[in-house]
């Protein structure tokens, strides 16, 4: 249930960006971006205090590796990755920006192949193929989707 919720709330999402990046209401991309970001911040913060115990002074203060990790996390995998997705709804439609998302899985495959040595499974490899295909058919033009085969 919380998958399905978790879908229909990013396919929302992602229409209200197109919308307000590339509709009739057209906001400033990054401020649109900072806005997103901050709101995301506090709304985490918030959950976080509701549903997670304070973590301990000791872990926070002597863990430098904790603090790059989490920089380099916010940096690179959240705020650079999601101004260039942002760019992708606003260059693309909502439907096909959102296709590049569906390689996420496949490269967490990928990596943990070259970093643990785990062979993936068969049925992950079927799992690849059929993602590839999706992203795949998505990214066709709409004239070649639409034609008819004679």
């Amino acid at each position: 249930m919380s998958v399905l919720l978790m879908a229909i709330s990013y396919a929302i999402g992602n229409l209200l960006n197109q919308r307000m990046l590339s509709g009739k209401i057209k906001l400033a991309f990054y401020a649109n971006i900072y806005h997103q970001h901050w709101a995301s911040l506090i709304f985490l913060i918030l959950a976080s205090l509701c549903f997670e115990s304070l973590p301990s002074k000791i872990l926070l203060l002597h863990t430098p590796l904790l603090w790059v990790a989490s920089i380099y996390m916010g940096l690179f995998s959240t705020a650079l990755a999601w101004i260039i997705y942002y760019h992708l709804i606003r260059e693309w439609d909502a439907v096909r920006a959102s296709a590049v998302m569906y390689i996420v899985p496949i490269m967490a495959i990928l990596w943990d192949f070259i970093f643990f040595h785990n062979r993936p499974q068969w049925t992950e490899g079927l799992g690849i193929i059929t993602i590839l295909l999706g992203v795949i058919l998505i990214q066709l033009p709409k004239n070649r989707r639409l034609q008819p085969t004679p």
